[in-house]
């Protein structure tokens, strides 16, 4: 390999063009993701909606047949449930070996057996395979613009407009869907007087059967001419509420006789505003080959022109809640710096030590080419470059060098017994090149545990797509350090060095590099006397050495350790914070948005003080979220948590209703609570009765402040 190297210099000098060829295509073309993809976890869930049933009738009849139909699937671990009077929620684990596209075939299956022995209105059992590629790159919100009069009947009146934007930007590439929500449905409401349909003797089965017949959307065959085929379909639809009041019941009777028939808009499941302003918000989701970052600027880009042009749009504003793209920008810069600067550094060190600008160009060339190549094996294996790849790709930079530095040092010693520019290349890089791959492969070897070895099929599957890119740039290096080094050495080192040294352009510059080199060697002499005389100091006196330097150097390091704050989530440069509002069960919508709406305007009448940008507030009958952009870090005033202190200080106290700063699910998951304990069974009625004896016996305990229990609600 070597020998080839140095003997054919054009073959490697094209194969050094087709590897800076296939690098930057790989670069243009690499898709980029925050996360990687191609995982899915070992769990599924199954859930019923069911509206008008208490927690032990969902259980009977709906969650204890989903669970009994659920045992003949294969794979399974653990059958989680929890039944409302909302519907139910059964969560299921399966084995880390499982197939979980067949898995999901079986849930599927078996979830379509037991359907006949649900509640006839039972109208869906959703089953869902979680998957990190199902999360929406993009969170939006459309709102009135500020000053609009009346701008809540604005956005109802308008939601239509709203819907045209949504199908707009599912047609855009590498959009798989948009998901709207807060619109408010145009409907036609028939409401029926009680009195008028008992004084008329009406059956109401056959009213809404009535009314059923005259809507239907059917399939009606299709027919062929000419050897093309049309699908027909059968559409009959009255969205007009005059003719539906004219619909006659019986002889001499119409609706409109029974009640009242007009254009009603149906509230959504949950609200959503943007300071104060009712908005609806959309969620994007991405094709599974598309560039997270190129979809997120066209989506941008999109609703900037549609919202410039499109006259329909002139009355609403949009605001970008959350950016995926953005981010993984935001990050990969921030990795990228880091690369540089560790590759700049890498090459600082080089010169401080070799004290030769050829010998350093040389070396530090591995560092690119070594990229290059790791970056065109992740682009051919159909990786993308995220921030686990990018993360590997950066730790390995700091050793790419090694196998280049030992190369060019072995024929450097070559070249100084006198031997030809070409000879010492090949005899140098021979001598060592064995040496050269053990050392590659065993700190390739460091990374196969983490990869090859973990129980856990997630952790597994990460370490992967951390340790590969590692790995693959080392390879490369290995490459790099046995064919490119030795040729360039060849080269530099020869007549064209011989020139170098003596222009009369660089003569200038070599004279300061060479005031440089006797410095630094003055320097470097004095750090090695100093290490001399130290090492021969602990070798005379080890007891002295361990007490004096392996003492204190431990010493201040778990001192060190124990004062340095650890948290799971990194908040200190965040600019944003959020509050949870939970409600009690059997609130209403209305009732959970009046709650939300006095902590609103508390934090909004303070928003120039809190330096709040945007306040996004979401709600719904179980829970509310407002989410606070701040100012930037490089414009801010305060900092975050006298911020937050002061916003928790404006939460105010209401019956049955819990707020409290940060991201929360459920009641017994406080942020302020200091042990939560989980109740399992079969039985849920003796669940419960325990659950009130733990929650009596736990009320006595000093130092405690409250003990609640979500069994009542189910």
């Amino acid at each position: 390999m070597v020998e080839m190297a140095v003997s054919r210099p054009i073959t490697t000098v094209m194969l050094f063009l087709a590897l800076l060829v296939l690098g930057w295509i790989a670069y243009s073309r690499i898709p980029v993701q925050q996360l990687p993809s191609g995982f899915t976890p070992p769990w599924m869930s199954v859930v019923v909606p069911y509206q008008g049933g208490t927690p032990r009738e969902v259980e009977t009849q709906i969650t204890g047949r989903i669970e009994e139909g659920l045992r003949t699937v294969e794979g399974v671990d653990r059958v989680m449930s929890a039944s409302t009077r909302t519907g139910c929620q059964v969560y299921i684990r399966f084995d880390g070996d499982t197939d979980m596209d067949v898995a999901y075939a079986q849930v599927t299956d078996r979830m379509e057996r037991i359907r006949p022995r649900l509640p006839d209105d039972v109208d869906a059992i959703l089953v869902r395979k979680f998957n990190l590629e199902d999360r929406a790159i993009m969170n939006l919100a459309v709102y009135p613009r500020q000053g609009t009069r009346d701008p809540e009947g604005y956005l109802i009146q308008n939601s239509h407009i709203v819907e045209e934007l949504v199908n707009r930007l599912e047609r855009l590439p590498g959009v798989a869907r948009v998901q709207a929500a807060g619109l408010f449905e145009d409907r036609v409401e028939v409401s029926l007087d009680q009195d008028l349909v008992v004084a008329n003797k009406v059956d109401l089965y056959q009213v809404i059967q009535r009314l059923r017949r005259e809507n239907f959307n059917l399939s009606s065959g299709r027919i062929t001419v000419d050897g093309v085929h049309y699908y027909l379909r059968s559409l009959a639809r009255i969205d007009d509420p005059e003719k539906i009041a004219s619909l006659p019941v019986r002889e001499g009777l119409r609706f409109s006789d029974l009640g009242e028939v007009r254009h009603v808009f149906g509230a959504p499941e949950h609200l959503s505003r943007v300071n104060g302003s009712l908005s609806s918000t959309m969620e994007v989701f991405i094709e599974g080959d598309a560039n997270t970052v190129e979809t997120c600027r066209t989506v941008v880009a999109a609703l900037e022109e549609d919202f410039r042009t499109n006259p329909r749009l002139a009355g609403f504003e949009f605001v970008v809640l959350h950016d995926q793209g953005k981010s993984i920008e935001d990050s990969l810069d921030g990795l990228e710096d880091s690369a540089l600067e560790g590759a700049f550094l890498a090459t600082l060190v080089l010169y401080v030590f070799l004290r030769r600008v050829g010998m350093t160009l040389v070396i530090s060339l591995s560092i690119p080419l070594s990229l290059l190549a790791a970056l065109t094996i992740l682009y051919l294996d159909g990786e993308s470059l995220n921030l686990l790849s990018l993360m590997g790709l950066t730790l390995g930079v700091g050793m790419l060098v090694d196998n280049s530095i030992v190369v060019v040092e072995n024929i450097y010693v070559r070249r100084s017994e006198g031997r030809s520019a070409p000879d010492a290349a090949r005899l140098g890089a021979s001598e060592i090149a064995l040496a050269v791959v053990i050392s590659t492969f065993t700190s390739m070897v460091v990374f196969l545990p983490l990869t090859l070895m973990a129980d856990d099929q997630m952790f597994q599957f990460f370490m992967s797509k951390l340790g590969m890119p590692v790995c693959y740039s080392l390879l490369a290096s290995l490459f790099v350090a046995l064919i490119f080094i030795p040729l360039a050495t060849a080269r530099s080192w020869g007549a064209g060095a011989a020139r170098l040294g003596e222009s009369r352009l660089l003569a200038p510059a070599l004279r300061v590099l060479a005031r440089i080199d006797r410095r630094t060697d003055a320097a470097i002499e004095g750090c090695a006397g100093a290490y001399a005389w130290l090492l021969g100091h602990c070798i005379r006196r080890p007891f002295d050495a361990v007490l004096w330097l392996l003492v204190p150097a431990v010493a201040s390091t778990f001192w060190v350790y124990s004062r340095v704050d650890q948290t799971d989530q990194n908040q200190e440069l965040s600019r944003d914070f959020s509050v949870t509002v939970l409600f009690p069960d059997g609130f209403s919508l209305d009732e959970a948005d009046e709650a939300t709406s006095i902590i609103e305007r508390r934090i909004l009448d303070r928003k120039e003080e809190l330096e709040i940008v945007d306040l996004f507030t979401n709600v719904n009958e179980r829970r509310s979220r407002l989410n606070a952009t701040l100012t930037p870090l490089d414009q801010a005033r305060r900092d975050r948590r006298e911020i937050v202190a002061e916003v928790e200080s404006l939460l105010p106290r209401l019956p049955g209703v819990d707020a409290r700063m940060g991201m929360h699910w459920r009641r017994t998951g406080a942020a302020d609570s200091t042990v939560t304990l989980v109740l399992e069974g079969r039985d849920s009625e003796r669940l419960a009765e325990i659950a009130g004896e733990v929650e009596s016996r736990l009320q006595g305990l000093p130092d405690l402040n409250a003990v609640e229990s979500d069994a009542e609600a189910g």
